[in-house]
């Protein structure tokens, strides 16, 4: 672990991972409340998070192709722009029909970001760290993260709605755009 800790590429990763699968987690949840808000149904939730679902597939199989040859900093940087794009979309409270369309940055957003994590993890770790270099990714990203924008979702869905906590999400995401510039440049002098 202590390998990991001054390993700054590894920490700045760690960091803009928790800002990015935190709202992309927290999502599956309210989600529902957006939609219902803006007039969608209950079925009309199942039925546009399983296309949501369903968009992730070619892009986790396209961006793993793709991450073996660019890099994947300035990938990381055009799906969180992406991203982002769609939180703020989502924080102004739009129509069904905006949210329905929205699939494809749900597919790219979320497919692309978790398949080509696991690269760049294996990427900036040593071999005899990776194990435990993914677990506390995981925890970090998939746990804490989530845990977090949830815990915060609820408490601005109370004072704001449904487009405050998404908002949060879009600065979320803003804030790993910047720590993958920062990760970008670290390469370039690497």
């Amino acid at each position: 672990i202590k390998d990991l800790a001054y390993n700054k590429r590894y920490v700045l990763f760690a960091i803009a991972s928790f800002c990015t699968q935190g709202p992309m987690l927290a999502n599956n949840t309210y989600f529902s409340v957006l939609y219902t808000g803006v007039g969608g149904t209950i079925a009309g939730v199942g039925i546009v998070l399983m296309i949501f679902c369903l968009s992730e597939a070619p892009f986790m199989k396209i961006s793993a192709r793709v991450g073996k040859e660019r890099t994947i900093e300035k990938m990381f940087i055009g799906i969180l722009i992406l991203s982002t794009l769609r939180w703020y979309i989502y924080s102004l409270e739009p129509p069904v029909a905006v949210l329905i369309g929205t699939f494809f940055l749900h597919g790219i957003s979320n497919g692309a970001f978790i398949a080509i994590s696991m690269t760049y993890i294996a990427r900036i770790t040593k071999k005899s760290n990776r194990v435990t270099a993914l677990s506390l990714y995981s925890a970090l990203s998939l746990g804490l993260a989530n845990m977090f924008c949830q815990y915060a979702g609820g408490a601005i869905l109370d004072q704001y709605g449904p487009g405050g906590f998404y908002f949060l999400y879009a600065l979320l995401n803003g804030m790993a755009i910047v720590l993958f510039v920062i990760l970008a440049s670290l390469r370039k002098h690497k």
